[in-house]
Order: C-alpha cells, then sequence, then structure tokens
C-alpha cells in the first residue's frame, strides 16, 4: 500500500505516542479501516458505541451562532494572517532566486574559483538554511517534504567523502542549486493559492 510521506509520518508519530503512553490510556481505533496503527486496540465503531455510550448518551452543547461583527473579526484575522503568509513566501522567493542565481553564476564561471569564495558561497547556503529552519511557516509541515529531498540529495554529496573541498563544495553548490529549483516550484504553489484565497 502507497502513502503520502506527511500521512506516513503522521501515523509514526501516532504509534510513537501510543507506544510511550500505552500505561496511562488505551487507545482505540473505531475507523474501520485505513492504515494499521500499532498500539491501537481495533473494534468496530458499532462496539465501540455499545461499550462506552451505555451510561448516558453524550449531551452537546449547542453552539451559538456566531454574530456578523465576530465573523467580519474572524475573517478579517485569517486574512492578515494570509497576507503574512504571502509577505513570507515573496521573501524566500525572492531570496532563492537570487541563490540560485548566484550558485549558476559560480558553476558555470570559466575560471578556477579560488577555495575562500567557495566557501563564502557555502555560507550563503547556510545562512538560507538557518532562516528556513527558523521560519514558522517553512516549518508547518507542507514543506517537509521538500526539506528530506534535500536532505537526501546534499548526504549523497557528503558520502562521497571527497578529500579535495574545493571539489566537494562545487559538488554541494551543484546539488543545492537543483534542488533550489525544486523548492522554487513548492514556494510558487504555495503562493499560487493563498492569491487564490484572498
Amino acid at each position: 500500500v502507497l502513502s503520502h510521506i506527511s500521512w506516513n509520518d503522521y501515523r509514526q508519530k501516532l504509534e510513537h505516542f501510543f507506544a510511550l503512553n500505552q500505561s496511562k490510556a488505551t487507545f482505540i481505533n473505531a475507523t474501520e479501516g485505513g492504515a494499521c496503527i500499532h498500539f491501537m486496540q481495533e473494534i468496530s465503531f458499532k462496539e465501540c458505541c455499545e461499550k462506552f455510550l451505555i451510561k448516558a448518551k453524550p449531551c452537546f452543547e449547542k453552539l451559538k451562532p456566531l454574530t456578523k461583527n465576530r465573523s467580519l473579526k474572524l475573517l478579517n484575522k485569517f486574512k492578515d494572517q494570509l497576507k503574512a503568509d504571502l509577505s513570507t513566501l515573496e521573501y524566500f522567493i525572492d531570496n532563492v532566486n537570487a541563490l540560485k542565481t548566484m550558485l549558476q553564476s559560480v558553476l558555470s564561471a570559466d575560471k578556477e574559483l579560488p577555495l575562500n569564495f567557495l566557501q563564502n558561497v557555502f555560507a550563503s547556503i547556510e545562512k538560507l538554511n538557518f532562516e528556513l529552519s527558523e521560519n514558522e511557516l517553512m516549518n508547518d509541515g507542507i514543506f517537509k517534504p521538500f526539506f528530506l529531498q534535500r536532505g537526501g540529495k546534499l548526504s549523497e554529496v557528503v558520502a562521497q567523502k571527497n578529500a579535495d573541498e574545493r571539489l566537494y563544495l562545487l559538488d554541494f553548490i551543484r546539488v543545492y542549486k537543483e534542488w533550489l529549483k525544486y523548492f522554487l516550484q513548492g514556494l510558487e504553489k504555495r503562493k499560487a493559492i493563498i492569491l487564490a484565497h484572498l
């Protein structure tokens, strides 16, 4: 069975949570289908209702409808968040484009570039990586597959164990530039989704 990487990651985190807390509670899966989740007791929804709803029927409070004023406040708050996200995306799109252009010119240079120059280029990459890791929007889970791919590709460069630092940095820059093209597509797609909803 194939699953999206995000759903599989979610399942693994659930299993980890259940494993850590199985002495404190019993976890029941009454979905009657889907993924098998370890550390859960699987029973049918009907059995679950018969077992747990015998004493009293649940009494849910009726929700009060939102006033027009409250609805507008919530809508404006949501729009403000979308605008802030859009601003963040535009910031990263500009920075990624600038870095990608710089990396392209480094890779297409006809002359042999000095090691300290390549180290400065590497520092620029690390600066972007740091900004991405510290940004709340970039770490909301949507971009996780992009960062997993980055890690996989860069680990291949590290695994080559190239003793020549200059060649190692050039390989690193080449792989990172390719990843930036892929990442930029994700940024642009998310920006388009936000613009469509604004």
